[in-house]
């Protein structure tokens, strides 16, 4: 049987976002629209929610999710990126001699994941070997060629100086990171040298919602509420 962890992110701080991940999404807060999922899923060994936040922690455990340890406080920063948290966690579980096949991460931001969308990223990661990792994807709205800055006169800028010269079509499609989920080899921590080649799981924009700020907040809002309506 597969061994999975699945960490989330989840600390107390947020710069644009009062407490989000407990902030209330449709009656809900933000971070039990992953936790349900992971746990309708059926498919991991550890849900770990890592995070500095005592608040946080005892939500967790009221949904059935027991702490194994705090974030400590020098990766509680909003300079940390999540690599190094997902290092953090994997080697502290190998000193409890707790070692898994897989580790995924998942965003508390988004709140579109299901159980469904696990399981193809499930079949995506064994589909490969299990030698890579996957990270969920989709396209941009527009073409980033065409994207402009606003410079300190307060007019726009176009940001690449070419892009505007050629049609959408005549432009292979981009890809960002959709800040739902991303799945890596248990090894994949413990190498000398770590390689990016992530393997692209593809999600429609609709599905892709990461909350990040106020705005995304009331977009995410918008598309439930005319789900459930």
């Amino acid at each position: 049987m597969t061994k999975r962890l699945v960490v989330i992110p989840a600390r107390g701080g947020s710069n644009r976002i009062r407490h989000k991940n407990l902030k209330k999404l449709m009656k809900k807060p933000l971070i039990n629209y992953a936790i349900n999922s992971l746990v309708k899923s059926k498919i991991f060994s550890k849900i770990h929610i890592s995070s500095d936040s005592k608040k946080i922690l005892n939500h967790a455990k009221s949904l059935g999710i027991k702490n194994d340890f705090k974030r400590p406080k020098k990766l509680a920063n909003s300079k940390v990126g999540v690599l190094p948290v997902l290092n953090f966690v994997v080697k502290k579980y190998f000193k409890m001699n707790l070692r898994f096949d897989e580790v995924w991460l998942v965003y508390a931001t988004s709140p579109f994941i299901t159980p469904s969308i696990i399981h193809q990223c499930k079949k995506v990661f064994k589909k490969k070997s299990s030698k890579y990792p996957v990270l969920t994807v989709s396209n941009y709205n527009h073409p980033v060629e065409w994207s402009h800055e606003i410079n300190k006169k307060g007019f726009l800028k176009p940001f690449l100086k070419l892009g505007k010269k050629k049609r959408s079509q005549d432009l292979k499609k981009k890809y960002c990171d959709a800040g739902m989920i991303a799945v890596f080899p248990g090894n994949f921590f413990f190498k000398k040298k770590l390689e990016f080649n992530y393997v692209p799981f593809v999600l429609p924009k609709y599905q892709t919602v990461d909350i990040d700020d106020i705005e995304d907040f009331q977009l995410a809002e918008k598309i439930l509420f005319k789900k459930n309506k």
